[in-house]
């Protein structure tokens, strides 16, 4: 950002233009790979800085902690995300629509790394993947066992539930 940011925004101007620009740049690769904490630790100082570096010089004094900077507002927070969060959310959704689509991609890694068992009994087994796996692949695996522990069972005929193993509602 140029000078011209700390001159003319407010506090309030620089938390939107932090929060609407510089959170939504990494959110294509938040979808998909499991970045570093140093990534995320990095972001963070960027964006505290901009916030709070009012007229531009190198005297930042932080007036907030940054954890409630990502409190939601209605929580009292100033309503940043949390970008290592958010990242996991976007990697939950982007496996499970990957594993659960009908286009060509999503048939590439069942096929590769599914290893012929079915979604659902991918996801309820502990497979173990090969050595050899994409970073996106990377990025999926380290979040389906968050996936796993959220998973409720639809029962339909009854015929792929094996009662009194499989974990229902309210079940361990």
């Amino acid at each position: 950002m140029g000078l011209w940011c700390y001159r003319w925004l407010s506090l309030g101007g620089r938390l939107t233009l932090a929060k609407y620009v510089l959170e939504s740049l990494p959110v294509y690769w938040l979808s998909l790979f499991k970045l570093p904490k140093a990534i995320f630790q990095g972001l963070r100082r960027r964006v505290t800085s901009f916030i709070w570096s009012g007229n531009g010089s190198d005297n930042k004094i932080h007036l907030a902690r940054w954890d409630l900077l990502t409190k939601p507002k209605t929580y009292g927070g100033w309503g940043l995300r949390d970008l290592e969060l958010f990242g996991r959310g976007l990697r939950m959704k982007s496996c499970w629509r990957a594993l659960h689509s009908a286009n060509l991609w999503s048939r590439v890694l069942i096929d590769k790394y599914l290893k012929g068992l079915a979604v659902l009994e991918w996801i309820k087994s502990d497979a173990i993947t090969p050595g050899n796996i994409s970073p996106i692949w990377h990025g999926f695996l380290d979040i389906i066992h968050e996936i796993r522990k959220h998973l409720a069972w639809q029962i339909g005929t009854g015929s792929v539930v094996h009662v009194g193993i499989d974990n229902f509602i309210g079940g361990d």
